[in-house]
């Protein structure tokens, strides 16, 4: 589980036009873990699940054109 208090400070860097690397470095450079850092990004990545392996080939084939 990701901590809360970092995931909530990422959003509000991003709202504020900060990139996820400029969030990285500042948060490396005051001592934060970098697995600690990757866990709360990764908990902000959306997640894709496909149900029928149909739905993925029409999305890929919609991507293409």
């Amino acid at each position: 589980m990701p901590d809360k208090k970092l995931v909530e400070f990422i959003l509000k860097a991003r709202t504020r036009g900060f990139d996820d690397l400029e969030v990285k470095e500042a948060l490396l450079s005051n001592g934060w873990d970098n697995t600690i850092i990757e866990q709360a990004f990764a908990s902000l990545k959306p997640q894709f699940k496909y149900k029928t392996k149909s739905a993925f080939i029409l999305i890929q084939t919609s991507l293409k054109n």
